[in-house]
Formats: C-alpha cells, structure tokens, sequence
C-alpha cells in the first residue's frame, strides 16, 4: 500500500480547521479519515468509519472525555467535522455490559450520547471503537483481508495468517446483535494492534 501521506496538505488542511476553532485531534482525524476513504482498495464507498478518542466542551463549558465516530451517511473520501460526531467516551463504552443490542436499541443508545443532538448518528461499530484503548481507530474494507475474512471457512484463514512486523491478529466473528457482549470478552492490549472480523473485516489502531 502506498502511503497518500503529505505533509503540506496536512498543515494546509489542519491548520485552517483549528484556525477556525476545530480541535486539532478532530482536524487530524478529518484528514487521515480522507486519506483512507480516497482509497477503493482499502474502503469501500459509504463505508468503513474512524474514530479519534480526544475532549470536548459540555453545555457547563466543563471538559468531557468523547469520542469523534464516524456518522451514517458521511463518505470517509470527502467527510467534513460533522461527520465525526462526538459522543461520550466512558457511558458509550459502557454499553458492552448488554448481553444484546437490537439494531434499533443500539442506535437510541448511542444517540443519547450524543454531545450534539442534532449529529447524525455514530457509527454501529461506534461501540468497538469505544473499547479499543488507542486514540485512534481504523475500521476499513480492505479487498485484500475481505477476500479472507468473509471466506465460510474465514475464521480458520485468518488463524494460519503471519502478519509481517510487529503485529499480532485477533479474531473477532460478527454478529450485530450480540455485539456488545462478545466484545467485553476481547482483551484490547498494546500487544495487539489488529482485529479480522468476520464479515467485516479489519479494524487497526
């Protein structure tokens, strides 16, 4: 994969944002979203979705730790701020303790924690994102792990994988409605830098 990376373009586009009054982590995360949903090798159109964990300013002008999820509906190629709605971090990650999510529930859910009521709503992964300690979370359609991960036998592909460098792989199947419980079970470490979901492929940070 060839890094899209320019630093120019970063200062140029970063730099306006906050000179605007954008938090600067909410800018960055604008730009590298852009980066990988310009790519149709790595992110199918409409989907895939990034996260970035940072603070934002409650109605009291108190901070409170959040998290900017990609919003339903907003393409990663041309995504703006509001399509990285902020939500509250630690009630958002709370919701792994529900054995079970409905579709429905987990977007009523979600929208509760919304900072912005009127921000489209968070991703349905938003919860995973939530879990995984990094600041920064990608969740991508990469051709090249899709062909594997959503194989009926993806599972046992995946296991026999060696990842070059200094990742490590898990394994996570995915089943919407059972979300949030299977993802309390996973042990999201430093050691660990790479989810392959099943029929849904990959998440890194």
């Amino acid at each position: 994969m060839k890094s899209r990376w320019s630093d120019p373009e970063f200062r140029s586009i970063v730099d306006g944002y906050v000179r605007s009054g954008l938090n600067r982590d909410l800018a960055t995360r604008v730009y590298t979203t852009r980066l990988l949903g310009g790519d149709p090798e790595l992110v199918l159109h409409g989907g895939g979705n990034t996260s970035v964990k940072t603070v934002a300013k409650d109605a009291d002008a108190g901070e409170v730790a959040v998290i900017c999820v990609k919003g339903s509906g907003w393409d990663m190629a041309t995504i703006e701020p509001p399509g990285l709605p902020a939500v509250r971090l630690k009630e958002l990650a709370a919701l792994a303790r529900f054995d079970a999510l409905s579709d429905m529930e987990m977007v009523r859910q979600q929208r509760r924690l919304l900072m912005d009521p009127a921000a489209p709503n968070p991703s349905v992964e938003a919860i995973l994102h939530a879990l995984i300690p990094a600041r920064h979370v990608d969740h991508t359609h990469a051709n090249a792990i899709v062909s594997i991960t959503n194989q009926p036998d993806g599972e046992a592909l995946v296991r026999g994988l060696s990842l070059h460098g200094q990742w490590t792989q898990e394994f996570e199947p995915w089943r919407i409605r059972e979300i949030p419980k299977s993802l309390a079970e996973q042990h999201f470490t430093p050691e660990v830098s790479v989810t392959l979901i099943g029929n849904l492929p990959i998440a890194n940070w």
